[in-house]
């Protein structure tokens, strides 16, 4: 008998339909570094998913505008007569040195999720869209072109007799462990880098709390064919 072990993860992602798209050599890094190791990735508003061939990377953005774009969107109130904003815009417009923040207040933070142990070379999307993608970018001129989204991607033999596969449903990502029959299902270790702490609630359920705030792992999902089998985290540190 095969057994499934489904664990949620409790991101709510502001997307009508979530996919993930395939990186096909446009991914690059802040130092200009292409990164072949992403295979497929997801963004939302405030956070980019990179699924690598060593786990899954969250990376959170915080940006908040700048004064003069805070002033200029009515977020906050002008301290400035109108004459004298005039006479800001004016020095701006002629690039001379103002008395206005321009510049965006940016902070990035990440989390990384490894499957210890495990073998992510072998990794593929499932259930393309209908669409395809096209990127443009100096580092690639004549762009790349025909890049397919899926709504679900597959780590095969992530250990011996155990595939992983991530998907959304209703906005919230989450994913399964496909054990076959006589795999050993103690070889799955994640471990968390880059958290403050992991904690279990009574319930079972596993909190992630870290530097951009806290999201929650529901407690795993057992089932062998249709019954659905007892199971629960087991803490060690970082690594459950």
């Amino acid at each position: 008998m095969s057994l499934l072990f489904a664990t949620i993860f409790c991101l709510f992602l502001s997307c009508g339909h979530c996919y993930f798209v395939e990186n096909r050599g446009q991914i690059y890094d802040y130092d200009g570094v292409q990164r072949n190791d992403v295979r497929f990735y997801h963004v939302t508003n405030n956070m980019t998913i990179f699924f690598t061939n060593k786990g899954v990377v969250y990376y959170f953005q915080d940006i908040r505008p700048s004064q003069m774009d805070s002033i200029e969107s009515g977020m906050i109130q002008n301290p400035y007569t109108h004459e004298e904003w005039e006479k800001i815009m004016f020095d701006y417009s002629n690039g001379k040195r103002i008395p206005v923040n321009v510049q965006q207040d940016f902070k990035g933070y990440r989390v990384d999720l490894e499957i210890v142990g495990g073998n992510l070379q072998n990794c593929s999307g499932l259930s393309s869209s209908t669409g395809v993608l096209d990127f443009y970018h100096p580092n690639y001129i004549d762009g790349i072109l025909g890049v397919q989204d899926f709504e679900q991607i597959k780590y095969k033999e992530v250990y011996e007799g155990i595939d992983l596969i991530f998907y959304f449903k209703d906005g919230i990502l989450k994913y399964d462990f496909e054990v076959a029959p006589f795999a050993d299902y103690k070889q799955i270790k994640l471990l968390y880098n880059g958290i403050d702490e992991l904690v279990l609630d009574e319930e079972g359920n596993l909190f992630v709390r870290t530097f951009a705030g806290e999201f929650l792992e529901n407690r795993p999902v057992s089932f062998s064919e249709d019954r659905e089998i007892n199971s629960s985290f087991l803490l060690s540190g970082d690594t459950i």
